[in-house]
């Protein structure tokens, strides 16, 4: 396992001609989800000469998808990506950048946002826990739903309908009056074919694209915009304190430009999947504007009530982090605005 464990072993005072190799676990097949990723990885190995690589292991190759936390932690893996709604007893405080019906604009402002919210000294300490460090977001478009049977013309038509929706978002299927459910999202395809439920809620388009959800689905909603996750780049600390200071500065340099290129890379992907969904002959959904804001504002902070009462039974500062996404989330939709992304 030396190979492995490279990283770990270069001390800082090496030069900028030392050999590293970090290993990165994730999991299912190269998508969308993991664009910045690669990006990511090809751009440091560039800027470097090679001296510094980052190997990507795919479907979990070295790291169950839950355990990459633990991976890190006991340093079988540099570096893992991360979904908190996999494992939501480990990272609390991370799932409330998941909270239903915040007012983050669009990926680009989630971006912002996650960027901030990762160096609150909060979460600085919930990562330290597993020695990693939060790096970057693998942002991810809005959740929405896709289904079988009658289109849900109106919101109470949701009303006792079974929903795969993990996590925070599924604070939002129940704010719906739908009835949550649980199922790894590999599993969503044939759990739908059979009947287990009648829609699921993953990032929209490109997840039930990538999934071949639209394959077997009736309908989608195009503008509920349930929540968005947050699906993050974790590295152990002791391996990114020990790195070279070049090779440290090409890895830190390259986060903002593999941020860009996974959103735009969705955002290209958006126009394919619609086509492809109509092709498909399912129907969109696309709920008076009135109708939803009336809803989210009755229900969602109902929903970070909820959220706050059990992050502070675990003795977490959850009305204080609330209060920090909500603020910062609405500086980070203004910057986003102001930048036409």
């Amino acid at each position: 396992m030396v190979a492995l464990l490279a990283g770990l072993a270069v001390p800082a005072a090496a030069g900028p001609r030392a050999q590293v190799k970090w290993f990165l676990s994730t999991w299912g097949a190269p998508r969308g989800l993991t664009k910045s990723l690669e990006v990511l990885a090809d751009t440091v190995a560039r800027e470097t000469g090679n001296g510094f690589t980052i190997e990507i292991a795919y479907g979990e190759a070295l790291s169950p998808q839950r355990d990459n936390l633990d991976s890190i932690s006991v340093g079988i893996i540099e570096a893992g990506h991360i979904c908190p709604n996999n494992h939501p007893g480990k990272t609390p405080l991370m799932l409330a950048l998941e909270l239903p019906f915040l007012p983050i604009a669009d990926m680009d402002a989630a971006q912002r946002l996650a960027q901030v919210y990762y160096r609150h000294p909060a979460v600085v300490k919930e990562m330290d826990r597993y020695d990693a460090v939060a790096l970057m977001q693998t942002t991810t478009p809005r959740y929405e739903l896709m289904g079988n049977g009658p289109p849900p013309v109106h919101l109470d038509a949701y009303r006792g309908m079974r929903i795969r929706a993990l996590g925070a978002v599924g604070e939002a299927a129940r704010a719906l009056g739908a009835a949550p459910t649980s199922v790894p999202t590999p599993e969503i395809y044939n759990a739908l074919d059979r009947g287990m439920f009648e829609a699921a809620t993953i990032p929209f388009p490109y997840a039930f694209g990538a999934y071949r959800i639209y394959e077997i689905a009736d309908w989608y909603t195009l503008n509920l915009n349930l929540a968005m996750t947050n699906c993050f780049l974790a590295v152990n600390k002791h391996a990114l304190a020990a790195l070279p200071d070049v090779y440290r500065a090409a890895l830190m340099a390259t986060i903002p430009g593999a941020a860009q290129a996974q959103i735009a890379f969705l955002q290209d992907e958006e126009a394919m999947w619609l086509e492809k969904f109509a092709a498909a002959g399912l129907t969109p959904m696309v709920y008076d504007k009135a109708e939803l804001d009336d809803f989210k504002l009755r229900e969602a902070q109902k929903v970070w009530d909820r959220w706050i009462a059990e992050a502070d039974r675990r003795g977490l500062p959850g009305r204080e982090m609330l209060a920090f996404i909500l603020a910062e989330g609405a500086r980070a939709s203004e910057q986003s605005a102001a930048t036409g992304r």
